[in-house]
């Protein structure tokens, strides 16, 4: 694997006396995408939300060479890390250009008097945000909504992007572009750290992934090398994972 961006060490994590994760440990290099698998309530949306800052963990959380296990929400933003939760969390009564503004508190905070200009490149890699820009992003379909809330994280010039389930709920060839889109991000030199429990996608365009079990990962591997499992291929990989409109 590359040079690290992201390394965790014995990350637990949990709601009240419930524990939800138990001593993860995973590393992401710089300019790849890696991918976190597993079933629902393996503990992948948990894993992303401590690494986020949305929720409290311990454990060790280094980033791009700092150890960030102790900052906020807020510190890891300015930092360089952009959330995508499952969620996406928009505005519904703001418009599409309104939420894509909003992610540019980074680059405004740190003085970049152009950071409206992130528009374009945004605009460029989804041309239905462009076309929609006036529109109020409750009015957007499910593939939209969710480059809404790619480019809202672009926005903000992340060395890091935490992606939770992109896919979910989306048609098969919206998952397609959505999965392609991320392709050309890491290609352009940007860090992925992809949650998703549609592993044939999420391994398709991935470099490294890792399977979550209950809590702990129980394999890990380059993607050819989880491709080629003949247990994960029968747990995971063996019939595509529904979807809707």
């Amino acid at each position: 694997m590359a040079t690290s961006i992201l390394e965790v060490g014995g990350l637990c994590a949990g709601y009240g006396k419930a524990r939800v994760l138990e001593g993860v440990s995973l590393r992401a290099g710089h300019g790849q995408i890696v991918s976190v698998l597993g079933p629902n309530g393996a503990g992948k949306s948990t894993l992303l939300n401590s690494l986020g800052g949305v929720m409290p963990s311990e454990g060790t959380v280094v980033f791009d060479g700092e150890d960030i296990s102790t900052w906020p929400l807020e510190e890891r933003v300015m930092a360089g890390v952009a959330l995508v939760p499952e969620k996406r969390e928009l505005f519904g009564t703001m418009t599409v250009e309104e939420n894509l503004l909003l992610g540019g508190q980074r680059p405004r905070s740190l003085g970049d008097r152009a950071w409206r200009d992130g528009l374009e490149p945004v605009y460029a890699l989804f041309t239905r945000l462009k076309e929609r820009r006036r529109q109020q992003s409750n009015t957007l379909s499910g593939g939209e909504r969710q480059m809404l809330a790619i480019g809202r994280a672009l926005m903000s010039r992340p060395k890091l992007l935490l992606l939770d389930e992109p896919s979910l709920g989306l048609a098969p060839l919206i998952v397609q572009d959505i999965m392609q889109t991320i392709s050309r991000l890491c290609g352009d030199g940007l860090s992925v750290l992809l949650v998703e429990q549609n592993a044939r996608a999420a391994l398709e365009i991935s470099h490294y992934g890792y399977v979550l079990e209950m809590g702990s990962f129980f394999v890990q591997g380059t993607a050819d090398v989880l491709r080629s499992d003949e247990r994960l291929v029968a747990t995971y990989l063996g019939n595509e994972k529904p979807t809707r409109n």
